[in-house]
């Protein structure tokens, strides 16, 4: 009986559908010597309707001609510039993981500037961020999420210190299908990383989620009422979207209409994409299924001519990007959980980008800076509750 409340204690308390959030064989090497930031800026980026606020970092060491440069873009839900990652669908943590401030330090250490911003859905009226934005229109396409990227790309590029001819964007769940169509549309971009991205339109993923939470509670022998009652919201959220797909017009389905549709035109964006992309998937994701990670390698296979494309799945990793080192879920406990982006994804993403920069070559990446502890308290806008969907 300890087993079974063990796991549904996690499973209960971390219930959250949606696309928001392998082993490395050997340990990190001690860090090398940190290279110190030239500047932490606070910018303003215009963009539709509002002015996006967010946080520009530049490495200790620049040059005449400017450092590369990196466009962090988070997942779904009011996320801020710096998300907080307490669990994954069906997994609570205990802490918050802040993945972007893990890739952040890693990527500022091997010379590259960073951007990141607050969504336009992320700020005083939802407790989000305090950063001034109007409360956001209800009925918002997922293109005007892809254009305050694009917006976010532009000024980036204009950055006196920042080499405009690298600049590459990096995106995580969602907002990893954002980068792509990015990449899409600005044939100036040099690469597009892509962290658990979903290949299944999102609301075959949610469904997938939802059928493997109930697998889940019913293994661990859950009472079919009990299992009724929890699963209950995460049902009605899967209506929404069959109400979006089949055409209900209220400012949730059409956001998530143009979501799925912005999923059914990726893998045509892939096979058309002449510039080279990285997908990196975990096999601990319960977000985002292994099977497609597995999906976007077959695609990628099927490619003529590839610009260079990689796929990586990757051992322990979850949608949050730290490692779960237990296999066996029913035995977690809490030393074998993660408390930083896995070694594994930081090491993929600087051998991923370093051979298209001018500085990538000359770098040690033997030497990967292990990030500073997490914290273990915070606020959390993506897993606070179960409107996965929301802008």
């Amino acid at each position: 009986m300890k087993k079974r409340t063990g796991l549904l204690s996690i499973l209960l308390a971390s219930l959250a559908l949606g696309c928001g959030v392998g082993k490395l064989s050997h340990a990190v090497s001690a860090p090398a010597a940190e290279l110190p930031r030239a500047a932490t800026k606070e910018v303003s980026i215009p963009a539709e309707g509002v002015v996006l606020r967010g946080t520009l970092q530049l490495p200790g060491s620049l040059s005449d001609g400017g450092v590369p440069a990196v466009l962090l873009i988070a997942g779904s839900g009011p996320q801020p510039r710096d998300p907080e990652f307490w669990g994954q669908n069906g997994m609570t943590f205990g802490f918050a993981v802040r993945a972007f401030r893990d890739l952040t330090e890693t990527l500022l250490s091997q010379g590259f500037a960073v951007l990141a911003y607050d969504k336009r859905t992320c700020g005083p009226v939802n407790g989000c961020a305090d950063n001034g934005y109007p409360a956001p229109s209800p009925e918002i396409p997922i293109d005007v999420l892809i254009s305050d990227a694009q917006k976010a790309v532009g000024f980036l590029r204009s950055q006196p210190d920042v080499n405009a001819n690298q600049v590459f964007v990096v995106g995580h769940s969602q907002g990893a299908k954002v980068a792509l169509a990015v990449m899409g549309q600005d044939s100036s971009l040099r690469a597009g990383v892509l962290l658990a991205a979903n290949f299944s339109p999102i609301d075959t993923v949610v469904q997938m989620q939802l059928d493997f939470i109930d697998n889940q509670l019913q293994t661990i022998g859950t009472p079919s009422d009990e299992i009724g009652r929890v699963l209950a919201r995460p049902r009605a959220l899967v209506d929404q979207f069959q109400k979006a797909r089949t055409g209900g017009s209220d400012g949730a389905s059409i956001f998530l209409r143009s979501w799925m549709t912005l999923d059914e035109r990726s893998p045509t964006v892939v096979r058309n994409l002449r510039r080279p992309l990285l997908f990196l998937g975990g096999t601990y994701d319960w977000n985002i299924p292994p099977s497609e990670t597995e999906a976007w390698a077959k695609l990628v296979n099927d490619v003529q001519d590839s610009p260079g494309h990689q796929v990586h799945l990757l051992s322990c990793v979850t949608h949050a990007l730290n490692c779960v080192s237990q296999p066996d879920p029913t035995k977690i406990r809490a030393q074998d959980i993660g408390r930083n982006v896995d070694a594994s994804v930081r090491e993929h993403i600087l051998n991923f980008l370093a051979p298209y920069t001018d500085r990538g070559t000359s770098n040690n990446r033997s030497h990967v800076p292990a990030p500073a502890a997490g914290p273990t308290t915070g606020v959390i806008a993506h897993l606070a509750n179960s409107a996965f969907f929301a802008r």
